[in-house]
């Protein structure tokens, strides 16, 4: 959920809370859920938009294997090539307490990522290509991941990439941390 106070000439300001949940293939009961929350902050100017969030997690189960309690920062830059068409690029860090096999360690994870999305002619549709990275460093070991996505996405309200990013839903998503939050156990 975000609560956004937004001015779509200038900027728009809010906090966020959301929930959500990891599990693991290990066969025994190690799952976490996650509380997370913080403040995000955008700036508009002509076609481009500046994003900050930061904040934090909280593992509601107290749970054997996962992300215990940390923080995260996050930034995105967006560039609208025209109205319909985006180029966007993120980093975040987040840092905090990791509980694996039993013993707790203090980890940081580093994730960046590109990504180009279109405006599919007049259906309200859009397309887009992806690369995603995370480095997760803790005391003993480090463990890195490349992905990369191509897919299609549903806009809704009839509004253009450009439009929606500065007037709707399009100008904050929650940061993905289910890639630190369930660290493989060899880590």
């Amino acid at each position: 959920m975000h609560l956004i106070h937004r001015d779509p000439n200038r900027y728009a300001a809010g906090a966020f809370v959301s929930v959500g949940g990891t599990s693991f293939a290990s066969g025994d009961d190690d799952s976490s859920t996650h509380i997370v929350a913080g403040a995000e902050w955008a700036h508009f100017f002509r076609n481009t938009t500046l994003v900050f969030q930061g904040g934090g997690a909280w593992d509601l189960q107290d749970s054997n294997d996962g992300w215990d309690d940390g923080w995260f920062i996050r930034g995105i830059a967006r560039y609208f090539v025209t109205p319909t068409s985006r180029l966007e690029a993120e980093i975040a860090y987040a840092g905090g307490e990791f509980d694996c096999c039993g013993t707790t360690s203090d980890e940081y994870a580093l994730t960046w990522g590109l990504e180009y999305e279109h405006d599919l002619a007049s259906w309200p549709v859009s397309g887009f290509v992806a690369y995603d990275g995370t480095h997760i460093e803790g005391d003993n070991d480090y463990y890195t991941e490349h992905a990369f996505s191509v897919g299609i996405r549903a806009r809704l309200g009839g509004l253009d990439a450009m439009a929606q990013d500065r007037h709707g839903a399009g100008t904050f998503d929650f940061y993905d941390y289910s890639n630190i939050a369930g660290i493989p156990d060899e880590l």
